[in-house]
């Protein structure tokens, strides 16, 4: 090996070395997630199904930074309220989407990771009705090949 490959071989090494604890160090220091009060688990691996608008509303709702929330409108905005437009008693925040007494649902926070597609069916997300690609059945459909491909 030459010189300046050895030199190159090292600076590339030293590069990795440093890059990994800086990934380590930065996964110790992460604030926790506002949503869960904890570090958020892994995302599920169907959420590639869904499209890129919904992955967006998705990512928003996980980070209570979300335009279809009254909570944070009324934090951005003034003059609007932050009172739940269905059900009229409680913030319209990310907890209360899921505990709201007009949509009961057996969902929880968690599920905007462990489960985004019922979370976008449940909750009608608006880009996924619009979209006529992204019809119930379309869905199951490209679910069952994803499945299947995986094992």
């Amino acid at each position: 090996m030459k010189a300046s490959q050895m030199l190159t071989y090292i600076y590339h090494d030293c590069l990795r070395t440093l890059h990994s604890r800086a990934v380590v160090e930065a996964k110790t220091n992460f604030v926790p997630n506002r949503v869960l009060g904890a570090s958020p688990p892994d995302m599920s691996p169907l959420e590639c199904l869904l499209p890129r608008s919904v992955r967006t509303t998705l990512s928003q709702l996980r980070s209570s930074h979300c335009r279809l929330l009254n909570s944070y409108k009324a934090h951005i905005t003034s003059g609007i309220s932050d009172v739940c437009p269905e059900c009229g008693v409680a913030a319209h925040s990310i907890e209360h989407l899921f505990h709201c007494q007009s949509h009961p649902t057996q969902l929880t926070v968690q599920d905007l990771w462990d489960n985004p597609a019922a979370v976008t069916v449940w909750n009608n997300l608006p880009e996924y009705l619009r979209d006529p690609e992204l019809s119930i059945d379309n869905f199951r459909r490209q679910l069952k090949t994803f499945l299947f491909a995986q094992y």
